[in-house]
């Protein structure tokens, strides 16, 4: 299992890419590189610490999809919120397609020959992970945030399960057209196999600054342990309409838009991802605004 090992806030941290915690929710994030935008949102309660309106009564969906391997969804909707508080819950499940078991298919001694292989011994599994999220956001003001997020997930890979929990922590502060926002993931992570394996996702953090230019363009810049270094921007029109550009030291470059209806959100993501063997993706997301249907 791969680790992405960097060096942040001159302590050492490290990232477990078999997390479904470390994909990004938010459609908007993902066009902007896989960033920790600050976004008063539930479509980011994965992401970053959210000021949630009382009013509001939004529902999120979303739909990740890798080619015809892997899909992703993401589902969040506020439960409460005040002018101090605000706790929401968060859906993510994973499922991959088309996986095979050949561990039978031949005695085990380094690379097989052809002649080796018996393909009747080659069977198919899925591997499909649900995590279950509590997001808690105490607000100090509307300039200071901070957020916690309980997270809870149970993985099956053919028949054999695992049940896993861990916690974020993180903080968000505003400075006239400034936001900065830092966190620490996957503290005390831990997932038991029922086979007694038992699995642990290292911390890892990130340190994001996003600037308001004009109303209308935002830049955002981040550091952080899964993909070094991103760059993004938005460019709004109107209130209504988006257009978001990203890169980071990963993925070769991502763009999405975003449009403001009546009573729904829609937004559209492109990632070009040559250096992944799952291909580039696709992602569609969905902000329904309930109190109007």
């Amino acid at each position: 299992m791969p680790f992405y090992i960097l060096l942040i806030f001159s302590f050492l941290l490290s990232l477990d890419s078999d997390n479904i915690y470390n994909i990004i929710s938010s459609p908007r994030n993902n066009a902007m590189g896989g960033i920790h935008a600050s976004h008063n949102s539930v479509s980011n309660i994965f992401d970053t610490p959210v000021n949630i309106n009382v009013n509001d009564k939004h529902l999120f969906l979303s739909l990740n999809n890798f080619n015809d391997f892997l899909t992703i969804y993401h589902m969040g909707y506020c439960l409460y919120s005040n002018n101090n508080m605000n706790l929401s819950l968060g859906l993510v499940r994973r499922e991959i397609y088309d996986n095979y078991n050949t561990q039978q298919a031949w005695d085990y001694d380094g690379y097989p020959e052809l002649e080796e292989i018996d393909y009747n011994m080659i069977s198919s599994f899925s591997d499909k992970q649900t995590g279950l999220l509590l997001a808690y956001n105490h607000i100090f003001n509307k300039k200071n945030i901070l957020g916690i997020n309980f997270k809870t997930e149970f993985h099956k890979i053919g028949n054999i399960t695992a049940f896993g929990y861990s916690m974020d922590l993180r903080y968000l502060a505003n400075l006239n057209k400034f936001d900065y926002s830092i966190g620490l993931n996957n503290i005390l992570s831990q997932k038991r196999w029922e086979t007694g394996l038992i699995e642990k996702n290292k911390i890892s953090g990130y340190f994001n600054i996003s600037i308001d230019l004009f109303r209308s363009i935002v830049l955002f810049s981040e550091y952080n342990t899964e993909s070094n270094f991103i760059l993004g921007s938005e460019i709004k029109f109107l209130d209504i309409f988006s257009l978001r550009f990203g890169t980071n030291d990963i993925e070769d470059f991502s763009f999405g838009v975003g449009l403001i209806l009546k009573n729904i959100s829609l937004d559209y993501t492109y990632k070009e991802n040559s250096n992944n063997i799952l291909g580039n993706n696709h992602i569609l997301g969905f902000i329904l605004d309930l109190k109007k249907f």
